[in-house]
């Protein structure tokens, strides 16, 4: 299990909003775990939900930020270029 920082940057935040539309362009929502106490392991954490909120990746808010912007990364190359902007934001194939 990798560290998550828990004091983010200016740019770690710009970047985290950045990283939300993104996966909002794909018809998923990236949520940051909202737990604060010290013993609870997700603490500032990330998740990937589809419209369902059913778990794409990063059970248990395993993600940082530098995975998730790999796989919304490696899912945007794999969208298909003719789906229109309207099936996107649905989150529909």
């Amino acid at each position: 299990m990798h560290e998550i920082d828990l004091t983010p940057t200016y740019q770690d935040t710009l970047r985290l909003a950045q990283l939300r539309k993104q996966a909002k362009r794909l018809g998923l929502k990236l949520s940051k775990s909202r737990w604060r106490q010290s013993y609870v392991r997700n603490r500032g954490g990330l998740i990937l939900l589809d419209s369902r909120d059913e778990v794409v990746a990063g059970d248990g808010y395993s993600l940082n930020l530098a995975a998730a912007e790999r796989i919304l990364s490696v899912m945007a190359d794999q969208m298909p270029s003719s789906m229109p902007r309207s099936m996107e934001r649905m989150g529909s194939a």
